[in-house]
């Protein structure tokens, strides 16, 4: 334990992730493949993760596992100023972790966006611990894919999109429709009777302007927070969409799968 707390500690984590040991005894009769779905509910919203699990009829031992790239959100950097975002990964094979895992990332499908006479530059950098360094010097939005390596050349992808705008909104004439930096995962699930409050979504305008709300179903305040209650057990689909004064505009869907009251 203390060996895994060192590694996750050396890839970006400061607290422990809850561990969770699960148990199917049924598996093994036959080889086939399952695919699970796992989800983690606090009584109000929920989060869940769907993954195969494949029944062979070999020994694992020396099997060479994925590494495990965490939650990665949108970013909006300041125009000529260096900025960070520290990306953090694990790999469920222990000796992948204390041997240290390698990151690197692209920009649009390649390696840098600007290239410098006959050399080319990351102008975009990740280090050995997953920390992103970038420092834009115009606006726009580039479409980032990290790449994490293990030891023995097992690798996994993440993706995110990194807005650059500038820190006084008055420098630039462009209106910036509001940007979604949070959002909620589906399926969200709670009891016919309850109520649903989504407070973690994050919309924000780089511009300063006031922000307007409207959605399909439910109700959303002037502050952003969208709240649900349905006594009729089923799913229902929602849209949330944030305007800007001068016309930009986004939005974000998500499933609340409302169940029976007496349902566990």
């Amino acid at each position: 334990m203390y060996a895994l707390a060192v590694a996750l500690g050396n890839s970006g984590y400061e607290y422990l992730p809850t561990a969770v040991k699960l148990i199917i005894p049924q598996l093994g009769q036959v080889l086939e493949d399952f695919i699970l779905t796992c989800r983690v509910s606090d009584g109000m919203a929920t989060d869940k993760m769907v993954f195969p699990v494949s029944v062979v009829n070999y020994p694992l031992n020396n099997c060479n596992f994925l590494p495990i790239i965490d939650e990665i959100k949108d970013q909006t950097f300041e125009v000529g100023k260096r900025n960070y975002y520290q990306i953090a990964a694990y790999d469920p094979d222990l000796e992948d972790m204390l041997g240290g895992l390698t990151y690197s990332i692209n920009v649009h499908g390649e390696p840098a966006y600007q290239f410098f006479g006959p050399w080319w530059d990351n102008v975009i950098k990740i280090d050995s611990t997953g920390l992103i360094s970038f420092k834009p010097l115009f606006e726009g939005s580039f479409d980032c894919i990290i790449t994490v390596t293990d030891p023995r050349g097992m690798y996994a992808f993440g993706q995110f999109t990194v807005f650059c705008i500038y820190a006084n909104y008055q420098e630039t004439w462009f209106n910036h429709p509001p940007i979604i930096l949070g959002e909620f995962d589906s399926i969200q699930t709670i009891r016919a009777g309850e109520k649903f409050i989504a407070d973690e979504m994050d919309f924000w305008d780089p511009d300063g302007d006031k922000m307007y709300w409207s959605c399909n179903i439910g109700s959303v305040g002037i502050n952003g927070v969208y709240t649900f209650q349905s006594m009729f057990p089923g799913y229902y689909h929602v849209q949330v969409i944030a305007y800007d004064i001068r016309g930009g505009a986004t939005s974000t869907e998500f499933v609340i799968h409302v169940k029976p009251w007496w349902s566990l």
